[in-house]
């Protein structure tokens, strides 16, 4: 995913579909910088007369030249960001995460856009944004600051999927929404 590639393959043919998804989706939760997928892709059991292969190829939302443009787009809205967060306060992790939240908060608006609103894409770039897109944003500026943050996934009322953040600050772990 990290390089474009256009397909990988796998030689434990063990791995069922819902297994390749499951590793793609936590690889997307841990790097939320990688926003040209939301992690479909296709799968297919291959084998010669030498040996059995799984085939898999990743369902890419950019191709890598207009990465290098949104790229630049999204570190610059990156910067606006770290800008806004108070560098007095520097040492105090708590108000370095109200602030960038704060900052997510007034310019994203919290709506349900497309492919590309599961990704920091969208917060960055469309300024509109899902529970996943806002929080994988939080958690790569977060991690700016070295504030060790984790993205997951659930049940809003036991019904809806939703996403948040769970961050470490002193040595706790506290629920972000």
């Amino acid at each position: 995913v990290e390089s474009h590639s256009e397909e990988c393959v796998l030689y434990d043919m063990t791995l069922t579909r819902e297994h390749i998804g499951d590793i793609i989706a936590q690889v997307l939760l841990d790097y939320p910088d990688y926003y040209w997928t939301k992690g479909d892709f296709h799968f297919y059991r291959e084998e010669n007369s030498f040996v059995q292969y799984l085939r898999i190829k990743i369902i890419y939302l950019f191709d890598e030249e207009q990465c290098k443009k949104l790229d630049e787009r999204i570190s610059k809205r990156i910067a606006k960001c770290c800008e806004y967060v108070d560098q007095r306060l520097l040492l105090n992790p708590r108000e370095i995460i109200l602030q960038v939240c704060n900052w997510i908060y007034q310019n994203t608006e919290y709506a349900c856009t497309g492919d590309e609103d599961q990704t920091i894409y969208s917060v960055f770039c469309d300024k509109k944004s899902v529970c996943m897109g806002i929080s994988k944003a939080a958690a790569l500026i977060l991690r700016l600051y070295d504030i060790r943050s984790i993205v997951t996934m659930g049940k809003l009322f036991g019904q809806h999927p939703h996403s948040w953040l769970i961050v470490l600050v002193d040595g706790r772990y506290y629920h972000l929404d």
